[in-house]
């Protein structure tokens, strides 16, 4: 397997090793902020790692990070921070081929999109994963401040969190046409939309023919109207073991399947970026253990489940 490695001022040499790099190489970028002078266009499946929380893709508010433009490819991205990007589709990553997304201790803020999806733009990428990642401050001029689904996709988001993200509609995501999402054990806080009825975090648009579907499992959302829906679109949602707000069920298709808590979350701040259900909250404790792996950790590396118990969340219980 061919393995390079790059140091911040490495950046135009890691481009031009980018461009013809083999599938399946690894590549391992230092502690550091890597100023990309353009977008990392990607079509071979490649690993990127880097140090979490020190390595730093900046795409300087000028362009797009990663364009992915393989079919049937794997890519991978571990321990880095995307910040900056700036696209019509996608501000950090757009992806629109049928490939596979591998996504883990990432951090995606300050990204923007002129269209839809502020950090994330994806389409007919299946059996993709996002795990342990977090979204803040991401932005789109239409839908899905954090991301955008839609179209063949096929992702699990899981232990993630989504804060102070905003668009039109969607404030942290938008799930459309035939787009599939899970999203288990996620906390979404503070994201905004600006349309009335826009779903400060989720906005399901289904398409006639072939609406979406998502599963929402163990996941706190703190926000009035924090999820909605085009009523006159073909879709479903259904939630479980999950915190949401008081008026989520009075919509159309949004399904509460069992072990709902209905109204507003009691959290607590943890570190910079992480929220948690605090101790005897509404809700504690109620997570459903099945839909968590075995001896997944959160963010801060702490195991979710802790004597067979589990809040819904991304944050491990005290």
């Amino acid at each position: 397997m061919t393995e390079l490695h790059f140091e911040p001022n490495d950046v135009e040499p890691m481009m031009r090793a980018l461009v013809g790099v083999p599938s399946g190489a690894r590549v391992v970028l230092a502690a550091g902020r890597f100023k990309l002078p353009f977008p990392i266009v990607l079509s071979t499946g490649v690993e990127l790692v880097g140090d979490p929380g020190r390595t730093i893709l900046d795409g300087g508010g000028k362009h797009t990070i990663f364009m992915l433009n393989g079919i049937d490819q794997v890519f991978s991205l571990d321990g880095l921070i995307l910040e900056g990007g700036r696209g019509q589709w996608g501000g950090a990553i757009f992806s629109g081929s049928r490939n596979r997304l591998r996504i883990d201790r990432c951090r995606f803020t300050r990204n923007r999109a002129h269209g839809d999806g502020g950090a994330l733009f994806v389409r007919n990428a299946v059996e993709s994963r996002i795990t342990r990642t977090i979204f803040e401050k991401n932005a789109a001029k239409r839908g899905g401040g954090a991301f955008d689904i839609g179209h063949g996709a096929d992702v699990l988001v899981d232990r993630c969190i989504f804060r102070a993200n905003k668009a039109t509609i969607g404030g942290a995501a938008l799930l459309s046409g035939s787009g599939a999402l899970e999203l288990r054990n996620c906390t979404l806080v503070d994201n905004r939309a600006s349309w009335k009825r826009g779903g400060g975090a989720l906005f399901v648009d289904g398409a006639r023919s072939s609406g979406p579907s998502a599963y929402v499992a163990n996941s706190i959302f703190s926000g009035h109207e924090a999820i909605a829906s085009d009523p006159s679109k073909q879709y479903q949602v259904f939630f479980v073991h999950s915190i949401v707000p008081a008026d989520l069920f009075e919509q159309p298709r949004l399904e509460n399947v069992k072990g709902n808590t209905v109204g507003t979350p009691r959290l607590e701040r943890v570190g910079e970026f992480g929220w948690r259900l605090a101790p005897g909250a509404p809700g504690a404790g109620t997570a459903n253990v099945d839909r968590i792996e075995r001896a997944a950790t959160d963010i801060f590396g702490q195991e979710l489940v802790r004597d067979g118990v589990a809040d819904p969340g991304a944050l491990a219980r005290l």
